[in-house]
């Protein structure tokens, strides 16, 4: 029925980047992001400044793993004002950027999402990122922060335990394999935590 409504509504007034945005909106929650993208496309040719399209589009080429157009429009989305959570954007314009292999510019985005509000999953993909280069010791800092902020967070504790067991520090790695299994027991986390706690136990 929105559907409908919202088509008719396009034919009487096809220049009202409104509609345009209200029919892309509701093709991307049936799962129709091609008819989404040209809503959202449309929308914009008719008003430049209309920022939640860009939003939008940015969301539809991530999801298509087309990162460079993700970029774009996320960009254009933070330089209009009145960003809906910023550092959501910022969180996924570091990961475009990560899959770009483009590392620097995804810590420096990571790095803005932080500085607006501390977040436990954003902690963690930063600490994955400086692990992946090989800087230890900030990935150890950057999952210490994510089991602080969120003491539950299963994934940031085993990654942790991997980092104290790089160092030999193997009753913190004990510590954290055990937390990452209490605090999500059936997760594949637990599962690898176990193995790794039954290896320690018999060098031990």
């Amino acid at each position: 029925k929105m559907l409908k409504a919202l088509n008719e509504a396009i034919e009487l007034n096809p220049r009202e980047a409104n509609y345009h945005f209200y029919l892309g909106k509701a093709y991307f929650v049936d799962g129709d992001t091609g008819k989404a993208e040209s809503e959202f496309l449309k929308c914009i040719e008719l008003n430049r400044d209309f920022k939640f399209a860009y939003h939008q589009l940015g969301q539809i080429y991530m999801k298509r793993k087309n990162w460079k157009n993700a970029i774009q429009y996320f960009n254009k989305d933070l330089q209009l004002s009145g960003t809906r959570d910023p550092q959501q954007i910022y969180n996924w314009l570091a990961l475009c950027h990560y899959f770009l292999a483009q590392y620097d510019q995804a810590e420096d985005e990571w790095k803005k999402a932080l500085n607006i509000k501390e977040n436990a999953a954003i902690y963690l993909n930063l600490g994955l990122a400086y692990r992946n280069r090989s800087k230890f010791k900030l990935a150890k800092d950057s999952m210490k922060k994510a089991t602080l902020l969120k003491p539950s967070f299963a994934q940031a504790h085993f990654e942790l335990a991997q980092l104290y067991i790089r160092e030999k520090k193997k009753e913190k790695a004990k510590e954290h394999f055990k937390n990452a299994i209490l605090y999500s027991p059936g997760s594949v986390f637990a599962n690898q935590s176990k193995e790794y706690l039954g290896k320690i136990n018999k060098k031990n």
